[in-house]
């Protein structure tokens, strides 16, 4: 069984790439419309999180490499579980990548309320690894944002992960896509986005350390939990400015009330403290998704 420590244990590493070479995409020239199949390295720091609760009952998570050693990823995917029993990567099919990690010991956010399921916040989470992963095309990490990084209002992102897609025929045993999928949405501003939420249930309003995006059909679904959520820079590196952390239901049709994400910025100082500074944010000037040429 894995311990809650208090802070990551990092060995400092010589591992090969600097911070610069973080948030590099190496995809096929297809490009994204509403929502498809992603292409290998296209995504490199996508991770699948394969979790054995203490129910003996097994759940998928997503997460992001950041760091050589380490994995970022929502604090409630790590909650009441007994391991994380499988770190997948570099894949881009669900149980099939011959890349596999496996975790040293995790750290959840200590001010994460683990008695607020929906709209909980500090929902975030950091896994150290044994082994460092190796970097190639098909696995690196991607770029964090800095506290003083400005997100563009009403931007376009993209969102990843192996969660449940709207294509029943193509998922998996476990129930969630067998293809990791990516798929365009709108920033929504916390006005807007609060209103949405009343309108579904009585909660509290949202903080400036989450972020909201999606609805009306677009967003992350069940199993997408802890996954990135990534806007392009100027300097052509994609930087992950959200932690899926939860939504206000797994309909089909999905409601109203868009998806709510951990603000990656605000986590700045508690990252870099936590792993010892081997995963460093840094800045960059945020600019639509669209502008990476590979979203219609």
């Amino acid at each position: 069984m894995l311990l809650l420590l208090p802070s990551l244990f990092f060995l400092f590493l010589s591992v090969s790439g600097e911070i610069n070479d973080c948030g590099i995409s190496n995809p096929p020239r297809n490009r994204i419309i509403g929502g498809n199949d992603a292409p290998v390295g296209k995504w490199p720091w996508q991770v699948q999180l394969l979790l054995v609760r203490e129910s003996s009952s097994v759940s998928l998570c997503g997460g992001s490499i950041i760091a050589p050693r380490c994995i970022l990823t929502a604090a409630h995917c790590l909650n009441s579980i007994d391991e994380v029993h499988k770190i997948m990567y570099g894949s881009v099919g669900a149980d099939r990548s011959d890349k596999t990690a496996r975790a040293a010991n995790f750290t959840i956010h200590e001010k994460w309320e683990s008695n607020k399921y929906k709209k909980s916040p500090n929902d975030i989470a950091l896994i150290e690894l044994e082994e460092p992963i190796q970097f190639d095309g098909t696995a690196s990490p991607v770029c964090l944002p800095s506290l003083d990084t400005t997100i563009p209002v009403d931007a376009q992102v993209v969102a990843t992960g192996f969660g449940l897609a709207n294509d029943y025929n193509n998922t998996s045993a476990l129930g969630i896509s067998s293809r990791l999928k990516e798929t365009v949405i709108l920033l929504v501003p916390h006005e807007v986005c609060n209103f949405r939420w009343h309108q579904q249930m009585e909660t509290e309003d949202l903080r400036d350390t989450q972020i909201c995006a999606g609805s009306y059909g677009h967003g992350s679904m069940k199993g997408d939990s802890g996954g990135p959520l990534v806007i392009f820079s100027k300097s052509k590196q994609w930087f992950q400015i959200g932690v899926v952390s939860s939504g206000p239901g797994y309909s089909l049709e999905h409601d109203v009330a868009p998806e709510i994400y951990t603000n990656v910025a605000k986590y700045c100082d508690w990252i870099e403290q936590n792993t010892r500074g081997e995963a460093k944010c840094t800045s960059g000037e945020l600019i639509d998704a669209t502008a990476s040429g590979d979203i219609a």
